[in-house]
């Protein structure tokens, strides 16, 4: 069991005196973790309050996760001029992690406009036969897989021919490939930066900024595709990122 999980299944420890807390707190925003965690020890109960009418919509270790780092906020926040104890601030950091959290999971899986008039550019190429379009979608820098997502979204309420009437004019536009238009030198850069870091990473930068799809996928729709939590794919963009400005910098 891992120390996270320690904490929420165990019981809360009090900190016994204000000074001791406050030594935790300091310790704590100079990023010591066994102060973190002994801090976030003693405010579970504070934190498994908060979370209780957020799992109608998050998942139980998303909003877990989601009130550890409103939890981190608030211990990054505290004025210690101020105040002793953290619970004279905490709530309020707890309540914003989980309505952000939550506010991303309601948005649902919907398809980006952009991707969506995409998908119609790319079927109108093959004259409106899905399965061609769903061959030539890889040279528009649209996954195969992705077109057929698309795909099922759009005619999941209605037929395609309904859909088709819908977009009027606009299945009727050119489409032009990303490669086409994007400079030579930034390329080199992109494939350096891509290749400095491991393919689960590769995958989860490439969905959030567009690469894949032509438009971006927010950290929720990437981690219900890839069966991670929200978290989980915002901390590994983050890492991501950390480590291609490093080798390109280099």
């Amino acid at each position: 069991m891992s120390a996270f999980d320690a904490i929420w299944s165990g019981s809360a420890r009090h900190i016994e005196t204000a000074d001791d807390e406050v030594a935790l707190i300091e310790r704590a925003k100079a990023g010591d973790e066994p102060a973190i965690l002994r801090l976030a020890e003693s405010y579970v109960s504070h934190m498994r309050k908060a979370i209780t009418r957020y799992t109608r919509v998050l998942p139980l270790d998303d909003a877990r996760q989601a009130a550890f780092v409103g939890f981190l906020e608030a211990i990054r926040a505290v004025d210690l001029a101020k105040t002793d104890r953290l619970v004279s601030i905490v709530r309020p950091y707890l309540i914003n992690a989980l309505d952000a959290a939550s506010s991303e999971a309601r948005e649902g899986f919907s398809v980006p406009t952009r991707t969506l008039e995409r998908f119609y550019n790319i079927l109108a190429q093959a004259d409106g036969d899905p399965a061609a379009a769903a061959k030539l979608a890889p040279r528009y820098e649209m996954r195969e897989s992705t077109f057929w997502d698309v795909y099922a979204a759009v005619t999941a309420n209605e037929s395609l021919e309904s859909a088709l009437d819908a977009q009027g004019d606009a299945a009727l536009h050119a489409v032009t490939s990303p490669a086409e238009i994007v400079d030579a030198e930034d390329r080199v850069l992109v494939d350096l930066a891509f290749a400095a870091v491991n393919e689960l990473e590769r995958e989860v930068c490439r969905l959030y900024y567009g690469f894949t799809e032509y438009d971006t996928v927010p950290d929720a729709e990437i981690g219900h595709r890839l069966g991670f939590s929200r978290l989980k794919v915002q901390r590994t963009r983050q890492r991501a990122l950390t480590d291609m400005r490093m080798t390109i910098a280099a």
